[in-house]
């Protein structure tokens, strides 16, 4: 038994949409996979490369590509293979929200990415303190809160990550 991972973009209905996991390092993407994928907290170590895993759920497929916060300089090799972008935020790192704000601009202004649906998950809002989610009025990306420890908001990050894709 193996996952059948296609390195094209999905271009119908039944073609999984490759969607990359994006933000700092510690943000909690690979704990988002994964909670997306087994709908559980996974406590998880910081990604060195490439986790790919393939998620179904209501009729929507996605392979998710989870790239290091480390490896910032190699996310644009993965941009002209991508349905979509999940970008995550640690909503508690107030320290790097600078940084966030810098490499979040430099993705939405990215020509390859101009017709990308972009979902921004403000992660570890189940931790106090943290910065709150805005809300956005934009055709091309959305931005929610979330926990992927908790599983609060993810599947609601997902839904409006599916709802900006063109039908």
């Amino acid at each position: 038994m193996g996952c059948n991972i296609s390195l094209s973009k999905g271009s119908d209905s039944d073609t999984a949409k490759i969607v990359l996991l994006l933000g700092l390092d510690n943000s909690g993407k690979t704990t988002l996979l994964y909670r997306i994928k087994n709908d559980e907290f996974s406590d998880s170590v910081p990604t060195i490369g490439l986790n790919i895993e393939e998620v179904e759920k209501e009729n929507f497929r996605m392979t998710l590509w989870d790239v290091s916060g480390k490896s910032k300089k190699l996310w644009k090799h993965y941009y002209d293979r991508v349905d979509g972008i999940i970008f995550v935020v640690d909503s508690t790192d107030t320290d790097r929200i600078s940084e966030v704000k810098r490499e979040l601009e430099s993705i939405i202004l990215e020509e390859t990415l101009q017709t990308v649906p972009i979902m921004i998950l403000c992660n570890k809002t189940d931790i106090s303190n943290g910065l709150k989610c805005l809300k956005t009025e934009n055709d091309n990306f959305d931005i929610a809160p979330c926990s992927a420890k908790t599983g609060i908001g993810v599947w609601e990050g997902i839904e409006k990550l599916q709802k900006l894709f063109p039908s």
